[in-house]
């Protein structure tokens, strides 16, 4: 058994395939099933990614596995015309497997119907073509190659060493690759043990994320399933942390300048504060003020009102608080709000004022 890749959880993926094996088991064959059709089911490697490709990879690609699906298998091998040549061309080099050869002049005449193609379709296990004619294939095969999954494989026929070609054709699974995010491999069938299933599985799945654009990177989840079952997960990965957007203020201005012109405005009120409170006119005590105006201030005014003297209370001082503010003050107060420069020469203009009016008293 090979060591499994680090992303993946060989525990995991033994019981899923136990799983799948069971479901297998108790399967009862549908009443529509012709003769020994779908007695061996497939298993199926489905990786999904986050983003889709840019391009689409037509040509399929060759993934290696540990215990070979196309052991004893029969095999079609579709040519350039013609196809005797061919057939020779196999004999000449050893190599053997193929157990028909048909060029695609006959492919196109003989199979036409489609009851011709699916008798093809279901009789032969793996279809290989060469790559010269592999574009041309699909409109010709037609709907029953892509539902069964048995669309050709390529072939490079002009190789020197065709024998080694083909053998590491048969050892081999192939990734076909879209413009979806859902990429499907067929890793084993239902005739491996169980083991060799796992073994299969832990060997492809890291070559066929290599194969993929920017790896585990893009990869949001791997499930194995059977033809007809449910899917089963083995891998699935976090979601991604959200990005937070830089706010922009009115004007453009970044969070952080906006949180800076804040504190200065708070700096500034609490010093205009404080100016205010130095301005406010305090009490002051008798010794301060003049005999004369204390007396004018306080000696009650005296009335003659048929003969007797009527004591008219004299009028109220006003209080320091009713004394109107100074136009420093009030140029403080009602000033607009205007850049953090402006706002320091301000500040200190006020000091400076203050601590003249300060030294005066």
């Amino acid at each position: 058994m090979p060591v499994s890749d680090p992303q993946l959880d060989q525990k995991l993926v033994e019981r899923a395939v136990g799983a799948l094996f069971a479901w297998q088991k108790n399967l009862k064959p549908r009443e529509d099933q012709l003769l020994d059709e779908d007695s061996v089911l497939n298993f199926h490697i489905q990786v999904t990614t986050k983003r889709m490709p840019e391009k689409l990879q037509v040509n399929p690609v060759r993934i290696h596995l540990p215990n070979p699906l196309y052991t004893g298998a029969d095999v079609c091998l579709i040519t350039k015309d013609p196809q005797r040549e061919y057939k020779d061309l196999l004999a000449t080099q050893g190599v053997t497997g193929i157990n028909k050869v048909i060029d695609y002049s006959n492919l196109r005449a003989k199979f036409k119907p489609y009851e011709a193609r699916r008798q093809l379709v279901s009789k032969f296990d793996l279809f290989i073509a060469d790559d010269r004619i592999l574009p041309l294939l699909p409109k010709v095969l037609g709907k029953k190659f892509f539902a069964t999954k048995k669309l050709p494989v390529s072939v490079d026929l002009k190789r020197k060493d065709l024998k080694s070609e083909f053998a590491k054709i048969l050892q081999s699974t192939f990734l076909r690759r879209n413009l979806g995010v859902c990429n499907d491999v067929r890793i084993a069938t239902t005739a491996h043990t169980a083991e060799q299933v796992v073994e299969n599985i832990i060997t492809a799945t890291p070559e066929i994320i290599a194969k993929l654009p920017k790896k585990w990177a893009n990869i949001h989840s791997i499930v194995i399933k059977l033809n007809g079952s449910s899917s089963l997960p083995i891998y699935a990965s976090l979601p991604d942390a959200p990005v937070e957007p830089e706010v922009e203020a009115e004007g453009g201005k970044k969070e952080e300048e906006v949180e800076a012109e804040v504190k200065v405005d708070d700096t500034m009120e609490v010093t205009e504060e404080k100016e205010k409170a130095v301005k406010a006119p305090t009490k002051k005590s008798p010794a301060n003020k003049s005999p004369g105006k204390k007396a004018a201030a306080t000696t009650p005014k005296k009335e003659v009102k048929k003969g007797k003297d009527v004591i008219t209370p004299a009028p109220v001082a006003a209080t320091p608080s009713s004394k109107k503010a100074t136009p420093a003050a009030k140029k403080a107060t009602s000033a607009k709000k205007v850049t953090p420069a402006a706002k320091v020469a301000q500040a200190a203009k006020v000091a400076k004022s203050a601590r003249k009016e300060r030294s005066k008293a």
